[in-house]
C-alpha cells in the first residue's frame, strides 16, 4: 500500500481511500496465497496429538507442548482463527471480488488488472476461476498431510490428486499449452511420490519384513512380496524423478517463451511509439492531422 501511493504521489495522482484499500487488500491475498500451502500445514498441525507408552498425549510436531494444556488450548484457538480468516475468507474475497469484475464487465480496467490481473491472466476466457481449483488442492493434500496414519493419508491424497488430474485434462484452463503439461506432470509427480512413501513404509527392508511373517515362511512367499514392493517402489520413485525433470524442463521453456513475448511487444511498442513521433514530427497541416 505504501508503495503504490508513493507511486501515485510521484504522477502527481492523490488515491482515494477505497483505492488505497482494495490495493492493500489484493496484496495481502497475493502473499497469503503464496504461502497458502505451508500456512495450512502449521495450522491444522495444532490438532495432532500423538499419544506415550504412559499414556499422555503430546502435539506430534511440537512434543514438548502437552494436548489439553493452557499452551495447547492457546494454540488451538489462534490456528482456529487463522484457518477461520486468513484460510477462508481471504481467498472466499479475492474470488468474490473477481466474480464481481466479471459480473460488471470491469475485468480488464486498470485498477482490476493492477489487483487481481495475476488471479486470472494466465487462464483461458471460461476458466477465470480456475485458481480457486488449483487452491482447493493445495489446501486438501495440507490438510491430508497431517493425518496420523500414514496409509490413509497416502491413499487420500492419491484419490485426491487422480480426481484433480482428471479435471486438469479435461479442462486445459491455462492459455500456455506448456503450463498446460507443467501442471499435469506436477499433478503426477506427486501422485508417483506419495505411492513411492506409501510402499516403504514403515521399511521394506528383509529385517523389517521378517516380523511380519511366520516361522519359516521368509524364503516363501513373504519375501517374494516384499521384492515385488521394493521393484513398484524403486520405478515410482524412478517415474516421480522423470517427471520433475520434464516439469523443470517445461518451466525452463515457459520462462523462455515469456522473455522472448515480453521483449517482442516491448519492440511492437517501440516501433508504434517511433511512427507515432515521427508524424508529430514531420510538421505541416497533413503532419498536424
Amino acid at each position: 500500500g505504501l508503495i503504490h501511493a508513493t507511486r501515485a504521489l510521484l504522477r502527481n495522482e492523490a488515491p482515494s481511500a477505497v483505492e488505497l484499500g482494495q490495493t492493500v487488500a489484493a496484496h495481502f491475498v497475493l502473499i497469503t496465497l503464496t504461502v497458502f500451502h505451508t500456512l495450512t500445514i502449521r495450522c491444522f498441525q495444532a490438532f495432532a496429538c500423538t499419544a506415550l507408552p504412559d499414556g499422555a498425549r503430546y502435539m506430534t510436531h511440537l512434543i514438548s507442548v502437552e494436548c489439553g494444556s493452557d499452551t495447547h488450548m492457546l494454540v488451538v484457538a489462534l490456528s482456529s482463527l487463522y484457518i477461520a480468516f486468513v484460510l477462508v475468507l481471504t481467498p472466499a474475497y479475492s474470488f468474490l471480488a473477481l466474480r464481481r469484475h466479471v459480473r460488471d464487465q470491469t475485468l480488464h480496467s486498470p485498477l482490476a488488472k493492477q489487483m487481481w490481473g495475476w488471479m486470472h491472466v494466465s487462464f483461458e476466457a471460461e476458466w477465470k476461476l480456475w485458481e480457486a481449483v488449483m487452491l482447493l488442492r493445495r489446501f486438501i493434500v495440507a490438510l491430508l498431510s497431517v493425518l496420523e496414519t500414514p496409509l490413509i493419508k497416502g491413499a487420500l491424497t492419491i484419490v485426491t490428486l487422480t480426481g484433480m488430474l482428471a479435471a486438469q485434462v479435461w479442462a486445459r484452463p491455462f492459455i500456455n499449452a506448456r503450463v498446460d503439461q507443467l501442471d499435469f506432470c506436477s499433478i503426477c509427480g506427486t501422485i508417483l511420490f506419495t505411492l513411492f512413501g506409501m510402499l516403504l513404509y514403515p521399511d521394506i527392508t528383509d529385517q523389517a519384513q521378517r516380523w511380519g511373517c511366520a516361522e519359516g515362511e521368509w524364503e516363501g512367499p513373504c519375501r517374494s512380496e516384499t521384492t515385488v514392493k521394493a521393484i513398484v517402489a524403486v520405478l515410482a520413485l524412478a517415474l516421480a524423478l522423470l517427471t520433475i525433470g520434464v516439469s523443470l524442463a517445461l518451466a525452463f521453456c515457459v520462462f523462455l517463451e515469456t522473455r522472448t513475448s515480453k521483449q517482442a511487444s516491448r519492440l511492437i511498442y517501440l516501433g508504434f511509439k517511433e511512427q507515432g513521433e515521427a508524424v508529430l514530427g514531420s510538421g505541416g497541416s497533413e503532419g498536424a492531422v
